[in-house]
């Protein structure tokens, strides 16, 4: 169990520093305003400001940004995805598995046997 926290450490390490060179170094703070955030606890939309530090989201920030970004309304949700099962059969009843994804938070989802009739 050690050993995999510490690969998870030096893995996330290694992506945000990959992330830092890929923008020369340089952090790119915004404001985000006006945009209907996707609440999981209380599956709504939350109207609210957010902020990106230095490629995190936060919900507040009192140091300097670089731009305010304006969504004029629009939503915004995590982009949980399965891009791979077998779930969605064309004689299955999905409905309850589909009402435990979007629960969830997942709201994309592909069958690579792609069945006509539900794409």
């Amino acid at each position: 169990m050690f050993l995999r926290r510490v690969a998870l450490a030096l893995s996330l390490e290694m992506a945000l520093a990959a992330a830092a060179l890929a923008h020369g170094g340089v952090r790119h703070d915004f404001r985000i305003v006006n945009g209907r955030w996707f609440d999981p606890s209380s599956r709504t939309f939350v109207q609210k400001t957010m902020f990106t530090v230095g490629g995190v989201f936060r919900s507040a920030w009192n140091g300097p940004i670089e731009a305010t970004i304006d969504l004029h309304g629009g939503y915004v949700i995590a982009p949980f995805a399965d891009a791979h099962n077998h779930a969605f059969g064309a004689d299955a009843n999905f409905a309850p598995e589909l009402k435990a994804w979007l629960t969830a938070g997942v709201f994309y989802a592909k069958n690579p046997n792609d069945i006509a009739a539900l794409s």
